[in-house]
């Protein structure tokens, strides 16, 4: 963003990787999106997925795989997420 101002520039800006440090900026209209990998969801479901087959023969998607999607974060879902960011779930 200092780089922006220091060029004086009208340019949109996005970014990947959601953090609490890009809830105001997105909020304010700063930084148009970025987007939420959701790391913690991927390795979480990860080990929950290998622990219920070991435990309880469990298979998650009919032994197909099972996909997750990043997400984009805007301004109309920032106020939504900031909960789960701030417990470092999100």
């Amino acid at each position: 963003m200092r780089a922006e101002q220091n060029a004086n520039s009208t340019a949109k800006m996005t970014t990947l990787n959601m953090t609490k440090d890009l809830v105001e900026p997105i909020k304010s209209g700063k930084i148009l999106a970025t987007i939420d990998q959701q790391g913690w969801l991927q390795g979480f479901e990860v080990v929950d997925s290998l622990w219920l087959y070991k435990t309880n023969a469990n298979i998650f998607g009919g032994d197909q795989p099972v996909f997750y999607r990043p997400t984009l974060v805007n301004k109309d879902n920032t106020d939504m997420l900031t909960q789960y960011m701030g417990r470092g779930t999100r």
